[in-house]
């Protein structure tokens, strides 16, 4: 694959991609993770142990989408799907972190949330990288807030994802409007 002006910008936009691997009985497993170039590299960062690590580690075979600009002509956001192998590389956590703790002191410093919560399969790390977050966005923004880690682990994605399915039904579903009686 070719990494063109507008792949690159795609894949440098900030946005979270969603990296399928193959679980041992050949079923698919998805992740979402934060991406990145190195050369003509795409980079994603992993803890030792994860599915999607002992998943490449077995077999290479991957498949990534990440979200684009844009909309097609019917309104459906544009998106870059990209196949290939992966391989696993071991080092740049530092980079990594610093990398996250921008991105959410980008975050930080629009909203102001009191606190932040790591989901995903980056929550399993646990204090090793709570803390050092947590003290690398301190240094980011002007008000801190505390950082903690889901409980939920690699299922925090799809939970959060089937919770604003299910508000969304129920908002179609049993939103009332009174109105005034006359």
């Amino acid at each position: 694959m070719t990494l063109t002006g507008e792949i690159r910008r795609v894949l440098t936009a900030g946005r979270l991609a969603h990296l399928v691997t193959v679980n041992p009985d050949g079923s698919p497993q998805m992740s979402a993770v934060w991406i990145g170039l190195d050369g003509n590299d795409i980079v994603i960062g992993h803890l030792s142990g994860g599915r999607k690590v002992t998943n490449i580690a077995r077999n290479p075979r991957v498949a990534m989408t990440v979200e684009a600009d844009g909309a097609n002509p019917i309104g459906m956001a544009n998106y870059l799907i990209v196949y290939g192998n992966a391989r696993l590389v071991e080092g740049g956590a530092a980079e990594l972190l610093q990398r996250l703790a921008r991105g959410i002191a980008s975050a930080v410093t629009i909203l102001n949330p009191s606190t932040v919560i790591v989901g995903g399969g980056v929550s399993r790390a646990g204090e090793r990288l709570r803390e050092p977050l947590e003290r690398r966005i301190a240094g980011l923004v002007p008000v801190p807030p505390r950082v903690v880690l889901s409980t939920l682990g690699d299922e925090s994605v799809a939970l959060g994802a089937a919770r604003l399915a299910l508000q969304a039904v129920e908002g179609r579903l049993f939103d009332v409007v009174l109105t005034e009686a006359v």
